[in-house]
């Protein structure tokens, strides 16, 4: 939870700026609910990469293992992580998700669309030292 300070600043902020950037539509739309940031003033510039600029470069080696460390929670898109690992049937690859997230039913659903598909490893939460 946001403290008063935190949720004050955000507020001021969003007030302040000319332009806000979103990682997603659905960030961009918080934008407009939550602190009545006009759709035109919100761009959204994804933080990864399109399809389109992977399409025709596989790597020589077909195997490898993708690592994934962080809260697991529905605006980080693992769903997308596990959905785009199922996709490369064809690669020696194992995906391992490392962390925890608060709510169940999402982590429900990231398990079931894991399936049976052993490549899948969930690991829990990472202590920090």
């Amino acid at each position: 939870h946001k403290r008063a300070g935190e949720a004050y600043l955000e507020r001021y902020l969003s007030k302040k700026a000319d332009v806000h950037l979103a990682v997603n539509k659905k960030i961009g739309n918080l934008l407009n609910t939550v602190h009545g940031v006009k759709n035109d003033n919100v761009q959204v510039v994804p933080n990864g990469i399109s399809d389109e600029m992977i399409t025709d470069h596989f790597p020589e080696k077909k195997r490898g293992s993708i690592l994934y460390v962080g809260r697991i929670s529905k605006h980080k898109q693992v769903d997308m992580l596990i959905s785009a690992a199922r996709r490369l049937k064809n690669f020696d690859i194992e995906l391992n998700i490392a962390g925890l997230g608060s709510d169940s039913t999402y982590n429900g659903e990231l398990k079931e669309l894991a399936g049976s598909d052993k490549r899948i490893n969930f690991l829990g939460g990472v202590r920090k030292k």
